[in-house]
């Protein structure tokens, strides 16, 4: 059963630019390169960063819903279950409150504020960075950050 189906996580306007750079989105019938955007969806860019946050004990962002737009439905958990069982034990873990997996809009907003530091800190440093491609440095940064725990 998927908790957050009737749910939308909404994504700083400010990002919005970045999820189309980095995800393998199609844009005016053009695709964008796997090494520019190493991302396959939206979830899995926004799913990436809040392991990164959770990895790095990020700060949650505080998220200013009116500058926001519908990035990724709920309905996309239906299909990874590993990604909603994850999320419902950060939740839990974060707020120690089990009670917690009854209230999944709760659940997908905590997550966000996660998630959203995490995509900011991975754009910092793609931005930071020189010479690699997106998928290069990601791939690089990942392994360093795996090996070192």
């Amino acid at each position: 059963m998927n908790l957050f189906a009737g749910e939308q996580i909404s994504i700083p306007n400010e990002l919005r630019e970045y999820f189309g750079k980095l995800c393998q989105t199609t844009v005016d019938g053009v695709t964008n390169r796997i090494q520019d955007s190493p991302f396959p969806r939206n979830v899995d860019f926004w799913f990436t960063g809040l392991g990164y946050a959770i990895k790095k004990d990020l700060p949650p962002t505080e998220i200013d819903k009116k500058n926001t737009y519908n990035a990724i439905p709920g309905t996309v958990f239906g299909s990874d279950n590993f990604r909603s069982d994850m999320m419902v034990l950060f939740c839990i873990s974060k707020t120690g409150n089990l009670d917690i997996i009854n209230n999944p809009a709760d659940m997908l907003r905590l997550c966000n504020t996660y998630a959203v530091s995490g995509v900011k800190a991975l754009i910092n440093e793609l931005e930071s960075q020189r010479g690699d491609n997106p998928l290069d440095f990601l791939c690089d940064r990942f392994e360093e950050i795996t090996q070192n725990s």
